[in-house]
């Protein structure tokens, strides 16, 4: 399933990044997790694009976990400036 995702960008982005994936329905949940573990946002995808802003949350790095609906996931780095 890790190549549901077609392109995260931009990367690193200082307001919103985008993940688009070549089949949405095969996506369960996506997560913003911070690199101590917390989840900050979730998103359920409903298109090909999904969209991750930053609202107010630090600038840093952090993990975008993918869960599909075979029980698989994949995990990215992003940065927020």
């Amino acid at each position: 399933s890790k190549d549901a995702v077609k392109s995260i960008y931009p990367n690193p982005s200082s307001d919103k990044v985008m993940i688009e994936f070549s089949d949405a329905s095969i996506v369960n949940q996506i997560e913003l997790i911070d690199l101590a573990g917390r989840i900050q946002k979730v998103n359920s995808p409903n298109s090909t694009i999904s969209v991750i802003e930053k609202g107010n949350l630090e600038s840093g790095t952090y993990i975008l976990r993918i869960s599909y609906t075979d029980g698989s996931f994949s995990t990215n780095k992003i940065a927020f400036q």
